[in-house]
């Protein structure tokens, strides 16, 4: 009518609509495919993240059993080195080389050194002692080796002394406990925020989208998502209920309902909603997905006046709490529309 109104012919007006019509299912089929994309994209996301996160633990574990055993083994060559020098007055050539031997039998001791403390009577009882005075004396005997090191491992080097009444030994050990460290607070890092992105988007597709999620995703990520994801279940917790309607059945007469807010006031009162309410539908999903449970049974009285009066509000609620149904069926309300 109102192309006619405009001057357009009856076939100017039908040409008109097939060409709206092939927009529309070309938007359509626009849209559907970014759905479909993010969707793709967010699954790798999510494929990237974990990966990140066992490799990172993986090299951390490796790293980490690894260095366990070479600590056994610097206990075992700092025993066999004091084994060597047990009861010797001094350290003769034979002697070096069986050090030498057991020193180039491992990877990460880079320096030994060996103090003779029989003759200071005074050191015999007291580590702390040793210590110092190891820290100024020179070493009756000391052999270095090169061991493998790249900066990029951020290598640390430490020493470890073992010793009894008559001599101590001082081994320099390196240690990739650094890099390990941070392998795995990057990768928990990286992890947390990729798990963050996808469980954002994964809510956005699914219409709950809002800041709190996404705190709760990013600070608490798996656990956090779970909850998210199925809350139902906290549900039966009484310290987790926050003003939960304790009535299994809850009739609503919309009949008499003229303006939107008049319709969200009828739900925050007749359904419990917390004062902080917001009345719009974004806050409605929320709070049905969240802190309310709703009633076994819902009937509304009056719902084809409502949609008389009210058609895209009366479509949202009845598309939102048949979409709550659905994503939650083990938390499943009857709802009458009369």
């Amino acid at each position: 009518m109102e192309l006619i109104a405009k001057g357009k012919s009856d076939q100017e007006g039908i040409e008109f609509a097939i060409e709206s019509y092939d927009d529309e299912k070309e938007l359509s089929s626009i849209d559907g495919q970014l759905f479909q994309e993010q969707k793709n994209f967010s699954k790798w996301v999510l494929y990237l993240a974990i990966m990140i996160l066992v490799l990172s633990l993986i090299i951390f574990g490796v790293i980490r059993t690894t260095e366990e055993r070479s600590s056994n083994e610097n206990s075992i060559v700092a025993s066999k080195v004091l084994g060597i020098l047990q009861n010797k007055e001094a350290i003769s050539e034979d002697m070096k080389s069986e050090i030498e031997k057991l020193v180039n039998g491992t990877d990460q001791i880079s320096k030994v050194q060996i103090y003779n403390v029989r003759k200071y009577e005074s050191l015999a009882d007291s580590y702390d002692a040793i210590f110092e005075y190891i820290k100024k004396a020179k070493p009756d005997y000391q052999y270095e080796k090169k061991v493998w090191a790249p900066t990029w491992l951020l290598a640390d080097f430490y020493t470890d002394g073992n010793g009894d009444s008559d001599w101590f030994v001082n081994m320099d050990i390196r240690y990739f406990s650094s890099f390990a460290t941070l392998v795995l607070i990057v990768g928990v890092g990286v992890y947390t925020v990729l798990f963050t992105i996808w469980a954002t988007i994964n809510a956005h597709h699914h219409k709950r989208l809002n800041i709190g999620w996404i705190i709760l995703f990013a600070l608490f990520n798996v656990l956090g998502y779970l909850v998210y994801r199925y809350r139902f279940v906290f549900r039966n917790i009484d310290f987790l209920k926050i003003n939960l309607s304790d009535e299994t059945s809850i009739t609503i007469d919309v009949s008499l309902i003229k303006t939107s807010h008049e319709l969200h006031l009828v739900l925050k009162e007749k359904l419990a909603f917390p004062e902080t309410y917001g009345e719009d539908w974004d806050a409605f999903w929320d709070i049905i997905t969240g802190p309310v449970e709703l009633p076994q049974k819902l009937e509304f009285i009056g719902w084809s006046e409502l949609e008389r009066k009210l058609p895209e509000e009366s479509k949202i609620i009845k598309e939102y709490l048949l979409e709550h149904n659905q994503e939650f069926p083990d938390w499943h309300c009857n709802i009458i529309f009369n």
